[in-house]
């Protein structure tokens, strides 16, 4: 079925798509059409009254959408969250992380904080080493949460 996708800055997009494809899916469908992240998209239909699909693991037809359905998108900012960061001295600090940091970045923080080098830094969260370069969205840390600081021992 062919739905059309518009977002609020009036670009508008043709999918077609099978009605028994998740709302997840249909997010990833117009990310790779626009390049817009899925995970910052809300989405809405008006079909009388306006309904949010907000249930990600729903098909299109649990939410009655039918060929020639206008999908709007609505683009939301992530949010910063605080996290703690439980150091060598069992002491705890709080941070606040912004939606896609680095772990190099999150390291530089907590270097103003800890003065620490980063290059001494191992950074645990749920028993996984956090890796530079890779983004602390892939580890799933979640909000008030507490990452471990362990010291790497310099040899000599």
């Amino acid at each position: 079925m062919e739905l059309t996708v518009k977002f609020l800055n009036g670009k508008t997009y043709l999918l077609d798509v099978n009605p028994s494809i998740t709302v997840k899916q249909l997010k990833q469908q117009i990310e790779s059409r626009s390049g817009c992240p899925a995970q910052h998209m809300n989405l809405a239909v008006q079909n009388g009254s306006t309904n949010t699909l907000e249930k990600e693991d729903w098909r299109l037809d649990q939410y009655g959408l039918k060929p020639g359905t206008i999908v709007t998108v609505i683009i939301t900012e992530p949010k910063p969250m605080q996290v703690f960061l439980k150091n060598d001295k069992s002491q705890t600090r709080t941070y606040e992380i912004q939606p896609g940091e680095t772990v190099t970045q999150f390291k530089q923080k907590v270097y103003q904080g800890e003065k620490v080098p980063t290059n001494q830094m191992v950074l645990i969260y749920e028993a996984k080493q956090l890796e530079d370069g890779r983004k602390m969205d892939d580890y799933n840390i979640q909000a008030n949460t507490t990452i471990n600081l362990l010291l790497r021992l310099r040899g000599g």
